[in-house]
């Protein structure tokens, strides 16, 4: 099956849908709603952490290609962040049905890249992005923006700006839907750099991102590589 958009081609071995029938390869980044060429050079072999051979390709992305994001991020702000919170709520919502959608893939891919169990992959890594959303959700109208301070002060608390976003492989999607979710719904816009142990589960995050169509562009913007030049670009910033 090839999918073009996100240029990523996904190849079954022999069975439907187990966990070690799947490659994919990537060539693009997620910059400003569009997938995007890498301007790097490079590319990370994914392994499969039960067999130890290479499961997948993905870009190894440069310092322009984070400065790029970043960049895009910085352009979506001010309209995202002055969007009403409704209107965010909305939005996150929708990436949840996309994402939900997606979570029989996230699973066999996270046996492989991950290399957990099929139950843990199935019972909590999957599901942590939607629990962890839909908690979001219940709590965010309760949020105070604004709080008097006796005698004579008021605090507001307003989207700050871009956030930057380095996650680890152990728990990929978790750490992912911890960082995005909240800035989200808080008016900030985002770039992501996902570990590049674990990339291929982001990879999927990022298509029900896109797919669900719920996002302005430079929202969300995602750069995959190394983090001497990809984290660096982006600590830089």
């Amino acid at each position: 099956m090839l999918r073009t958009a996100s240029s990523r081609v996904c190849f079954p071995r022999s069975r439907a849908f187990s966990s070690w029938d799947l490659q994919y390869t990537y060539t693009n980044h997620y910059i400003n709603g569009a997938w995007t060429d890498s301007q790097g050079k490079g590319s990370i072999e994914v392994i499969d952490s039960n067999t130890a051979t290479v499961m997948g390709m993905v870009p190894a992305g440069s310092a322009g290609d984070m400065n790029a994001a970043c960049d895009a991020a910085a352009a979506a702000f001010p309209s995202w962040s002055a969007t009403p919170l409704s209107q965010r709520k909305e939005a996150l919502i929708a990436i949840m049905a996309q994402y939900e959608k997606r979570i029989p893939e996230v699973n066999a891919v996270l046996m492989q890249e991950l290399g957990c169990t099929r139950s843990f992959a199935e019972q909590v890594q999957s599901g942590l992005p939607l629990f962890h959303w839909g908690e979001l959700l219940k709590k965010i109208d309760d949020f105070q923006w604004e709080e008097e301070i006796p005698p004579n002060t008021v605090l507001v608390k307003e989207p700050i700006g871009v956030v930057g976003c380095i996650t680890p492989w152990n728990y990929p999607l978790n750490q992912i839907a911890l960082k995005i979710g909240p800035a989200i719904l808080a008016g900030c816009t985002v770039a992501l750099k996902p570990s590049e142990v674990t990339p291929i589960s982001a990879y999927i995050l990022a298509e029900a991102i896109h797919d669900s169509g719920a996002l302005p562009a430079g929202v969300f913007n995602m750069v995959v590589g190394y983090g001497e030049e990809v984290g660096e670009a982006m600590s830089a910033q």
